[in-house]
């Protein structure tokens, strides 16, 4: 019988490891620098804007919702008290700022990829240390293309 004690304390812990697991949906794709997000996970989601669905595909991504532009996070936030947000790239043209992720229609992106320490797996995009994001259009250039 000592045996049982100990089988129920090993299935209680993995019911709550369990319990405790996020049920976030993850991107389909991973390379080893950056997610990608798919046409295929953009247009499944119910959530209202670009952001929100990329967020929720990316458990790191942190967002701060301000009176302006969120405030994103692909690593985590610094220590120092300036923004760190990442360098977003929409169709090989350079966002002012991260609103545009907001303001973008999920159903009209073919693909996003995400590298949260900033360096391309494609070329033509410069390496920013607080991470890219490049968002390729349906109607814009390919997913395959460079700026």
């Amino acid at each position: 019988m000592p045996r049982r004690p100990a089988r129920l304390v090993v299935l209680s812990g993995v019911a709550l490891l369990a319990a405790c697991a996020t049920n976030r949906p993850r991107a389909s794709k991973h390379d080893a620098r950056g997610t990608i997000v798919t046409a295929q996970d953009l247009h499944g989601g119910g959530e209202r804007s670009l952001l929100d669905i990329v967020a929720r595909r990316l458990p790191n991504m942190q967002v701060l919702r301000t009176a302006e532009c969120p405030d994103i996070y692909l690593r985590g936030r610094s220590t120092v008290e300036t923004p760190s947000n990442p360098s977003i790239y929409v169709d090989g043209q350079h966002a002012a700022n991260t609103c545009v992720l907001e303001m973008l229609s999920a159903t009209d992106v073919a693909q996003v990829e995400v590298y949260p320490f900033g360096v391309a797996s494609r070329p033509g995009y410069p390496a920013d240390p607080n991470g890219l994001i490049l968002i390729f259009m349906m109607h814009g250039a390919r997913a395959d293309s460079t700026p």
